[in-house]
């Protein structure tokens, strides 16, 4: 899974780059906005922020956003070596 370890390194580069959550990451990765992106998910921009800042996410949610990034659902899980500290 070479291509899924580059985008995470792309990821947690933009995490601390940004002081970032991972899916804000994510979704900053694809060029996208919070408005593009609540729109797609049929939620509001305040409920999109809630997710990315928690980090917690329903599978529906979770399968749309990986429809929208075109990813697969894993990388919208941060790694599981990466700490709190580090979040």
């Amino acid at each position: 899974m070479i291509d899924l370890e580059n985008q995470e390194r792309e990821i947690i580069n933009l995490m601390f780059s940004q002081d970032i959550s991972w899916l804000t990451a994510v979704r900053i990765r694809h060029k996208l906005s919070l408005a593009e992106v609540s729109k797609m998910l049929g939620i509001s921009i305040n409920s999109l922020k809630q997710i990315e800042k928690t980090e917690r996410l329903s599978s529906n949610i979770k399968s749309k956003m990986a429809g929208i990034y075109g990813c697969p659902p894993e990388l919208l899980i941060c790694p599981s070596w990466m700490t709190a500290e580090h979040k």
